[in-house]
């Protein structure tokens, strides 16, 4: 059985994950990098490990990538020591073009474990002992985990891959153009379907709550939808879930901001405003 197929909606092709390796590790080439570092706590402005290995960081959770240029992915994520029974985005197959997974268990919010997956890299790396280290998405990496690799890799090079990154991440090929077209797609739907419902007496809550609903049965897996409404003629701002319980009146106007991914995990964005009688401003 194809678990993968089964349990995954939409995956990326493997003939398109390793045109972005084989497109990375050339980079690495010509740049003298050994190994790309990489971690991100999120799908939402976390694209590097999904980007990668096409299975994404979700819930502030960290993933943390290391990406040889002569050999396969290390991939490590939350969950006890030694592995075990663990969420199925360490199992191995979900993955593709990852040699190893390991497991250990680290919380943001768990001070005294802030650096327990920087001390798995570490181990990794030390073989390589003078190796020239490519970190990706440093705005994205933790100083803890920053400064475990430095102090405890001390005789590796360090330099910022992200650009060497960005450039060829962000050259789309057909496959992805296609996915980002069914994502924007999926939101025209959202928005259509979610200002029929606009109407006096809902809440700005209820019409999020059904875009959601609609983007999810589409094919979205991660979603930020802001919404507002205000009386006509005054301020109408996109606002965050904490504040949109308000009741919408007769003439109203309502914002409604969808930005979510698609298949493949990849955004769009779609932002426009009604007023309460459905009519377009």
């Amino acid at each position: 059985m194809d678990i993968a197929r089964e349990r995954i909606r939409v995956q990326i092709s493997t003939q398109e994950l390793e045109r972005r390796w084989r497109a990375v590790r050339k980079a690495m080439e010509l740049q003298k990098i050994d190994v790309l570092i990489m971690q991100n706590t999120n799908e939402f402005l976390g694209g590097y490990v999904k980007w990668f290995t096409d299975i994404p960081a979700r819930n502030a959770y960290p993933t943390t990538v290391i990406f040889p240029r002569e050999d396969e992915m290390t991939v490590i994520n939350i969950g006890p020591r030694g592995g075990g029974p663990t969420d199925l985005s360490t199992q191995a197959w979900a993955f593709r073009g990852v040699k190893k997974r390991f497991t250990a268990p680290y919380f943001p919010s768990f001070h005294y474990s802030k650096t327990y997956d920087a001390e798995v890299v570490v181990e990794e790396l030390k073989p390589m002992r003078d190796c020239t280290i490519g970190l990706v998405g440093t705005s994205m990496i933790p100083m803890a985990f920053g400064d475990y690799l430095r102090e405890n890799l001390a005789r590796a090079t360090f330099k910022d891959a992200t650009d060497m990154v960005d450039q060829i991440k962000v050259i789309k090929s057909e496959e992805e153009i296609a996915l980002i077209k069914q994502t924007a797609a999926i939101q025209d739907t959202a928005m259509e379907k979610a200002f029929q419902a606009v109407k006096p007496g809902k809440r700005d809550f209820e019409i999020v709550a059904l875009a959601q609903h609609i983007v999810q049965d589409l094919g979205s897996e991660q979603q930020l939808i802001m919404a507002g409404s205000a009386p006509r003629g005054t301020s109408c701002p996109m606002l965050k879930r904490h504040f949109m319980n308000r009741q919408m009146k007769e003439g109203d106007q309502f914002t409604l901001m969808i930005e979510t991914n698609g298949p493949g995990g990849f955004y769009t964005e779609l932002s426009r405003i009604i007023n309460a009688r459905n009519v377009m401003i």
